[in-house]
C-alpha cells in the first residue's frame, strides 16, 4: 500500500462522489444500513469510537453527539468526513500500520470497515492492523472489522 498510489485514487472528485457511487446505491445501501445496525447497538452514552479507514466519515454522521474521531489516509476523503462531522472530537491523516501509542487503551469501540484492510500488502500487515485496532481499544471495549 503506497500512500501516493492512495491519494492518487481516492482524490478530491472521488471522494465527493463516494457515498453515492459505493454506499448510498441500492445495492450497497443494503450493507451500509446493515453495518449502522450493528453500529447502534454496541454505542451507549459512553462510547469514544475510532473509525479507522474512515473514508468520507459517512458511517461516523450517522450517529451525532457520539464522542468519535476518524483516521484515514487519503486527505480528500478526511476532507468530505469534516464536513458532514462537525461535532467529531477529531479527524488525522495517518497510516492504521503505524502504531499511535497515545491512542492506547482509549476507545471503547474501534471499527475498520468496508475491506479498507484489503488496501495492504500482505497478510502481516493485516495483522499489524488489528494488532493496533486491539492496541487502541480499551479493556473492555470492540473491535469492528
Amino acid at each position: 500500500m503506497e500512500k501516493e498510489k492512495v491519494w492518487d485514487i481516492y482524490n478530491e472528485e472521488y471522494a465527493a462522489n463516494y457515498n453515492d457511487t459505493f454506499l448510498l446505491e441500492p445495492y450497497s445501501k443494503v450493507s451500509a444500513d446493515q453495518e449502522v445496525k450493528i453500529i447502534k447497538e454496541l454505542i451507549n452514552t459512553d462510547t469514544k469510537w475510532l473509525d479507522i479507514a474512515c473514508g468520507t466519515g459517512y458511517f461516523l454522521s450517522q450517529f451525532p453527539g457520539v464522542q468519535r474521531a476518524g483516521y484515514d489516509l487519503s486527505p480528500a476523503m478526511l476532507n468530505e468526513a469534516q464536513k458532514v462531522n462537525p461535532d467529531a472530537l477529531f479527524f488525522k491523516q495517518g497510516d492504521f500500520r503505524i502504531d499511535v501509542p497515545e491512542w492506547h487503551n482509549q476507545w471503547t469501540l474501534t471499527s475498520c470497515m468496508w475491506g479498507a484492510y484489503a488496501y495492504v500488502d500482505s497478510l502481516a500487515e493485516v495483522e499489524t492492523l488489528v494488532a493496533n485496532m486491539i492496541k487502541w481499544t480499551a479493556p473492555g471495549g470492540t473491535v469492528l472489522i
